[in-house]
């Protein structure tokens, strides 16, 4: 596994830098990994001001305020201390801030930091401090034996210090074993209250009281679903097969209890509380149906915020099914362990006589990793909201019929020549997905097969008698259930063409009215889409038709307007052949590689499959065949009898003639007409309006 570090030796104090270079309220104390406010800065500066230059501070009867230049400094607050290994960013140096930790203290990646770095901490944090220091580290034997000894040197040196270890974790099922339960993310609900606390000017006793009840009403537990790799690595910790996952694990790479099955969301987050909630296990949470809580859900490191959010949902439907009100709820990358996948639950459960606990989790902080929740206008409380109704906000289709309408023969032709369009894409899946590799995110097959599926659905409700109404309906399907580029490009195109339809003159030549519908719908994917033709585009495929047929004409018979339709046709596939040696210039194409584009482009050449196969099937149904000749009956010699009396005949109808005349002029006037208007019918029957 490639990673964005320089020397993994170094690789903490460089995170470190680069922390401090984008707060600017922080300060790092050199060497020492220390992590330190601005005003503790500007204090110990002051400090040696006043005690080693003889300058005497404004208020020199109490060590705790120093006053140079009218700024005044006061240290009259506990000041809280966290820390442990590096690698569980942003914990500690981000939980530095008002309202929160004083100071950081950091070691290598997943070990404790020793004792020095941990007591020079206590000294510029607690020097001239009469409220004292408070140390909460993270309940693992190394972090106990260094801040514990950093401690004793300190009370030593006559600083006021008291430490509580913090343990959280659900997973482990003792109580009393030497190790306890391990510090997780529930430490940050103890840092945060505390500092609150201490911003309040709460004394120290109180605070480390506060501290350990907390932790008797906290729990966690975490899932992984693949674990993290060290700097200066290749592979990961631990392996985990598809469907596989580690629970109730800690957060320094190790497996968790045990090994477990899933297949969504809903049953991960299951099974964590099964053991959160664990009735036999000792160091579960107990929560009924009249539970308030605060929830964090930590993101291990390499998890996707898409993953997060779809965990936070499945928490606090879980929570609420047992009737628990969650109350507060913060998430994000809060306690990591490294680049691991995986989700923690920490859950504290407030008691009555302790709900001032949401007050303080409410209090200010500028700790830049304290999570910042959208709350209402008037209150910090958190609910599961009902949604706000789309009514008046939503588009609602009104697809009415009107505009040019195509004839019985029309309908059938577009009919036919869809559903071999929406065929051919089908077909061509595989296909369109390959040649999208490498170039694009290889999935436009599967996204034309995903529109041509939406237009399938609805074949039976599109009204194939108005053009303008079809277009909308396919535009409308193709938008709604095609997300992305691809489903606004061809949205567009519909769109844009139904709207030349419904304004376009009805005397207009049929295939002309086509032919400008659809140059109006390319020039619509130009305006908003930003391509042009020669950009390794769809347009390299539907711009050489367009213009191959507008130069065709439109004046033959519909056999001739067919044959332009071909040639038409072959433009756009010659034309999607050609993207092979296009530069791309718009579309994801564009920001890769210009190097190995050894085919064409996917989306011209699934505008030239489907332009082939609707005009086969169009072909098909509109194709004039030529009548076979009939031939002439052959006649007989009529016999004699009949020869006599045509001759008879012949001579009596001589004389009615002259009386006919009048009558038949009459009736060759009707037939004329009944001609015309059976010339019109045929007309409208073989062409297509």
């Amino acid at each position: 596994m490639t990673q964005l570090i320089n020397n993994p030796n170094y690789v903490v104090d460089e995170s470190l830098n680069g922390f401090v270079m984008s707060n600017p309220g922080l300060r790092l104390v050199e060497r020492q990994r220390i992590v330190l406010l601005e005003t503790v800065r500007k204090f110990i500066l002051l400090f040696h001001i006043v005690h080693f230059r003889g300058w005497v501070g404004r208020n020199s009867a109490s060590q705790a305020v120093i006053s140079i230049g009218g700024e005044q400094f006061q240290r009259d607050k506990v000041a809280i201390i966290v820390g442990g290994g590096a690698g569980h960013e942003p914990f500690g140096p981000g939980f530095v801030g008002r309202g929160m930790a004083a100071a950081s203290v950091l070691g290598g990646v997943f070990s404790s930091p020793p004792a020095g770095p941990i007591l020079a901490a206590i000294r510029a944090v607690g020097r001239d401090n009469p409220a004292g220091v408070l140390l909460l580290p993270l309940n693992y034997t190394g972090d106990r034996l260094h801040f514990g000894l950093a401690s004793e040197r300190a009370k030593l040196e006559g600083f006021k210090v008291k430490m509580v270890p913090v343990g959280d974790d659900s997973a482990v099922k003792t109580k009393d074993s030497a190790a306890g339960r391990r510090g997780l993310s529930g430490t940050l609900f103890v840092t945060k209250i505390c500092g609150a606390l201490a911003e309040q000017g709460s004394e120290l006793g109180k605070i480390k009281s506060e501290a350990k009840h907390i932790q008797e009403h906290l729990g966690s537990v975490g899932i992984s679903v693949q674990g993290c790799t060290l700097p200066g690595h290749s592979t990961s910790l631990f392996h985990l097969n598809h469907g596989e996952a580690e629970l109730g694990l800690g957060i320094h790479g190790e497996a968790g209890v045990r090994k477990v099955q899933f297949n969504n969301a809903e049953e991960a987050v299951g099974q964590m509380f099964n053991i959160l909630m664990d009735a036999e296990s000792p160091t579960r949470l107990h929560l009924d149906g009249d539970s308030d809580v605060a929830l964090i859900v930590n993101n291990l490191g390499g998890t996707s915020i898409m993953e997060q959010n779809v965990m936070i949902g499945e928490a606090i439907k879980h929570l609420e099914a047992f009737g628990v009100r969650v109350r507060r709820c913060y998430a994000g990358h809060l306690m990591t362990s490294l680049n691991m996948a995986g989700i923690q639950f920490s859950v504290l459960k407030i008691p009555g006589d302790k709900q001032y606990w949401f007050d303080l989790l409410d209090e200010p902080t500028n700790a830049q990793a304290w999570p910042k929740c959208v709350y209402t206008s008037s209150s910090f409380e958190r609910f599961t909201p009902s949604y706000i109704s789309d009514e008046g906000l939503r588009w609602t289709a009104h697809f009415e019929g009107k505009g040019l309408q195509l004839s019985e023969r029309g309908q059938i032709a577009a009919r036919e020549g869809l559903s071999a369009a929406l065929l051919a894409l089908r077909h061509n899946e595989e296909l369109l997905n390959t040649l999208d590799t490498g170039v694009g995110d290889g999935d436009c097959g599967t996204t034309l097969v995903n529109a041509a599926n939406a237009i399938e659905e609805l074949i039976g409700e599109l009204n194939f008698e108005y053009p303008y109404t079809l277009l909308l309906q396919l535009g409308h399907a193709v938008e709604s259930r095609v997300p992305g580029t691809t489903g606004g490009l061809y949205a567009i195109f519909f769109t844009a063409a139904a709207e030349w339809f419904d304004t376009s003159e009805t005397d207009v030549n049929w295939a002309k009215c086509w032919a400008l519908a659809w140059k109006e719908g390319i020039k619509e994917i130009i305006d908003y889409g930003g391509a042009k033709p020669g950009d390794r585009t769809m347009l390299d495929a539907l711009c050489p038709a367009s213009h191959r047929f507008l130069e065709e004409g439109f004046d033959g018979n519909t056999n001739q307007i067919l044959e332009s339709l071909g040639k038409a046709i072959a433009a756009a596939e010659a034309g999607a052949q050609e993207t092979t040696n296009m530069i791309a210039r718009a579309g994801r194409a564009s920001y890769v590689s210009q190097e190995g584009y050894a085919q064409p482009d996917a989306g011209a050449i699934a505008v030239s499959l489907w332009l082939r196969a609707m005009y086969e099937a169009i072909r098909t149904v509109l194709w004039e065949h030529e009548p076979e000749p009939v031939p002439e009956p052959t006649q007989e010699p009529e016999p004699l009898e009949e020869k006599q009396e045509t001759a008879e005949s012949d001579t009596s109808s001589s004389s009615s003639s002259s009386s006919s005349s009048s009558s038949e002029s009459g009736d060759d006037g009707e037939k004329m007409e009944k001609k015309k208007k059976k010339k019109k019918k045929k007309k409208k029957l073989f062409g297509i309006f």
